[in-house]
């Protein structure tokens, strides 16, 4: 993801949690666990297990980014060695899990991209050779801390609008079962 989309993503993302979720809380992704850029919140008050929303910025040259959420019921930041948990959210074996994340693009129905989360720029993950050079030519150019705040904005709003009617919810029902 190009610096400045990264920089703002992170910033809107974490004004958010504390406007709209303030119960959630920053901690520290461990090196050893997350990506360099992610970034973790963490809900340690349900009686079953920590809740844990990541933030992933595409770590490639793709303007995109997701957001993973799951549990942990051994109340700590998930050790998972693979990410997202390959068994379906919504499965038997998922919920048997301790600790488990899957992506929040993957609780919505099909949607007509060529990759999950939310995509800035399609064209970085085009096969025309066109659409590719046209995008890498115009990253020569470097935005603007407003620019780049405004062109993620409605991502970053879609993205919590998603987390907000779909994610928790799910989450929820999830360690209520």
């Amino acid at each position: 993801m190009r610096k400045e989309y990264g920089a703002a993503l992170r910033e809107l993302f974490a004004a958010r949690m504390k406007a709209e979720f303030p119960a959630w809380r920053e901690v520290p992704a461990p090196k050893t666990w997350f990506f360099p850029g992610e970034r973790l919140y963490v809900r340690d008050d349900h009686p079953a297990a920590w809740q844990v929303i990541v933030l992933q910025p595409d770590m490639k040259d793709h303007d995109s980014f997701d957001i993973e959420i799951g549990w942990s019921r051994l109340k700590r930041v998930p050790e998972l060695s693979m990410r997202p948990s390959l068994e379906s959210p919504d499965s038997a074996e998922a919920l048997a899990r301790e600790e488990y994340i899957c992506r929040l693009s993957s609780l919505i129905p099909a949607r007509d991209q060529p990759a999950p989360g939310w995509i800035l720029d399609p064209r970085t993950y085009s096969t025309d050779f066109n659409q590719i050079m046209a995008a890498m030519t115009e990253r020569q150019v470097k935005l603007t801390k407003e620019q780049a705040r405004a062109a993620m904005t409605p991502f970053v709003d879609e993205a919590f609008a998603v987390l907000g009617d779909r994610g928790l919810s799910w989450l929820e029902s999830r360690l209520a079962a």
